[in-house]
């Protein structure tokens, strides 16, 4: 499972990026200050940093400094600042920042941007886009049409949907879906398949209720059929 890290002394701010990264699939932490930012991602590395400048004690651009200078793995960062300037962007670029996002943001900008990070990492050569019946989907853009509506895919309905159409046809087991899209470290019971199945029913069906190509297989799993 993807994770990400949140050094962010606004709790509020904190809570609802929390809230609405789990529900893209990624394992969250947080902290309040750089120091603890900087403990969290030396106990576990991340794959991305959401890291804001104006922290009480070691601000951001001393925790990117601290990066640059191996004090922990260097996550993929973008920061998320108030601060504005084009001289503090620059600055976090120049000490390793991979984007900045200027505060206030709009949450689904900032999502995407975590996204394209996390695309950054998994450039693995499989393929952008994949279509079947009247359902286009993007991949890399986290984007899914049916007809002419248009989706966003969190990151683990976009990595199931990844495994099922490079299977297709083929009965796979809850175990399996949870171990190729959740990961080997990451602990959800069955039903969270079951859950992020209905998900996606919702997005390719014509009836959800009536599925034609996210078909159940009773007692093991699912069975993607494309031609429905």
């Amino acid at each position: 499972m993807r994770s990400v890290v949140i050094v962010e002394d606004d709790a509020a701010l904190a809570r609802g990026l929390v809230d609405n990264l789990v529900f893209e699939g990624l394992a969250v932490r947080h902290a309040a200050t750089g120091e603890e930012g900087l403990d969290a991602l030396r106990d576990a590395p991340a794959d991305v940093l959401l890291l804001d400048l104006m922290l009480p004690g070691m601000n951001g651009f001393d925790v990117l400094r601290a990066l640059a200078d191996g004090a922990a793995k260097r996550p993929r960062t973008i920061v998320v600042s108030a601060r504005d300037s084009e001289a503090d962007v620059d600055r976090a670029l120049d000490l390793g920042a991979h984007d900045y996002v200027k505060k206030p943001f709009g949450l689904s900008e900032l999502l995407a941007r975590v996204r394209a990070q996390l695309r950054e990492l998994d450039g693995d050569g499989a393929p952008d886009d994949h279509a079947f019946a009247d359902v286009r989907i993007s991949f890399r853009r986290f984007r899914l049409w049916k007809g002419d509506e248009e989706h966003l895919l969190s990151h683990l309905e976009a990595g199931m949907l990844r495994l099922f159409v490079a299977r297709p046809d083929e009965p796979l087991p809850r175990a399996v879906i949870l171990r190729e899209a959740w990961g080997e470290d990451a602990y959800p019971s069955e039903r969270t398949v079951d859950n992020f199945v209905v998900k996606l029913r919702r997005k390719i069906e014509d009836d959800p209720k009536a599925p034609r190509f996210l078909r159940t297989v009773h007692g093991l799993g699912y069975r993607f059929t494309p031609e429905g």
